[in-house]
């Protein structure tokens, strides 16, 4: 049976917790480094875009299982990065 990405979908609490926890040492290890205005604004625009198929606008949260996250929190760190590779580096 193929699998199709249901817009209900989205990860656990769980996997969303860990992918914080791994979020914020990468952010840590990283020494706490936060991108330009610039670069964020890019950052969440490119999230927000129609582009990504995985951006909630309800919650400004991405569903992608290796995210989850905020996106203006996320996006705000230098260590960050999106799984889908939208974020130019």
């Amino acid at each position: 049976m193929l699998w199709t990405w249901n817009m209900n979908d989205e990860p656990s609490l769980k996997r969303k917790t860990l992918n914080y926890i791994k979020s914020t040492a990468s952010h840590v290890k990283n020494r706490l480094k936060k991108v330009s205005q610039q670069i964020w604004r890019d950052r969440v625009h490119q999230c927000r875009s129609n582009e990504c198929r995985y951006y909630v606008k309800k919650k400004d949260r991405c569903r992608h299982k290796r995210c989850g996250c905020p996106i203006a929190k996320k996006a705000i760190r230098e260590s960050e990065n999106c799984p889908l590779g939208f974020w130019k580096q």
